[in-house]
């Protein structure tokens, strides 16, 4: 099991407004830094065939 914990958007857009003020102040201090998609990370952990994925968020 991997618990992956980040400043993620769905779709292109941000969970909240602080989520999106705190992804335009990550990549000003450095620009490999910021949120990303989840989509993105979802494909990526597909790789393994067996793997399954869950989206679960814990901010309301």
């Amino acid at each position: 099991m991997l618990y992956l914990y980040g400043l993620y958007s769905r779709e292109g857009g941000h969970t909240a407004p602080s989520n999106q003020r705190f992804d335009q102040y990550l990549p000003a201090q450095n620009p490999a830094w910021g949120g990303r998609d989840i989509a993105i990370i979802e494909t990526a952990g597909r790789e393994p065939a067996w793997l399954n994925i869950r989206w679960q968020s814990c901010i309301p």
